[in-house]
């Protein structure tokens, strides 16, 4: 039961890979600032909670953000004890006032109905290029991971960073932001640095399309500059 003057969001997910049928007795945590965490595990499925006081400006996303981040430091201890690595997808959240929230894994913000020669040219950007494959993979990162988020983006935006002579090369030739970038940093430092981060969800999806736009860019980049037999072939005929 929550405390009077309380509000609680609850999160339900699956811990993968879920054929290691895994347990945990309940267990949390509360913070100075009021926010108080818990989870308990059967047979792979996690029930969660995030507890804040009915003052703090708090809402289902940024309670999703922080459950994510508590799950994440939960499984990745189970993980690092067992000597294996572990996820945890939430499917559902519970708002305060009992409604039931599915969750889509999507960032609506950077989907996009795309064509067969759309998604051929970022695969083959990928795969000859070292930039391209590493941002990918901290986007992907940054999706599944709310506190890292910012972190995650910035370095997909230095990693394309690294294939020019500067800053001011890189916003030059891709039309990229300087200013966008450095708003990210300041986001991105403290965690860059080894401090624990809250971040919320507007925050998060700001970091997202930002770093999505700026890797597209590049990948349109290195395509357009690779020879002309490293580039996608034509649709076959149907």
């Amino acid at each position: 039961m929550t405390e009077t003057g309380r509000k609680r969001f609850q999160v339900l997910g699956t811990a993968r890979p879920e054929r290691m049928n895994w347990f945990l007795d309940p267990i949390g945590y509360s913070r100075s600032d009021g926010v108080s965490f818990f989870a308990e595990m059967q047979g792979s499925r996690f029930v969660a909670g995030v507890e804040v006081p009915d003052e703090a400006e708090v809402d289902l996303l940024t309670a999703r953000n922080i459950a994510a981040s508590a799950l994440r430091s939960m499984v990745d201890a189970i993980g690092f004890l067992h000597g294996t690595a572990i996820d945890c997808d939430v499917s559902e959240l519970i708002d305060p006032a009992g409604r039931l929230h599915a969750v889509d894994p999507t960032i609506t913000e950077l989907h996009s109905e795309y064509t067969r020669e759309q998604l051929g040219r970022l695969f083959v950007a990928a795969v000859f290029d070292h930039g391209v494959r590493l941002g990918l993979a901290d986007i992907r990162m940054a999706i599944r991971s709310a506190e890292d988020t910012t972190f995650l983006c910035y370095r997909a935006i230095e990693g394309v960073c690294k294939r020019f002579d500067s800053w001011d090369a890189m916003h030059a030739e891709l039309g990229s932001d300087r200013d966008e970038v450095m708003r990210l940093k300041v986001l991105a430092d403290p965690r860059r640095h080894g401090h624990a981060v809250d971040v919320t969800g507007e925050q998060r999806i700001a970091a997202l399309v930002l770093a999505h736009r700026v890797l597209g860019l590049y990948a349109a980049y290195v395509y357009e500059r690779l020879p002309l037999e490293s580039q996608l072939p034509p649709a076959p005929d149907t």
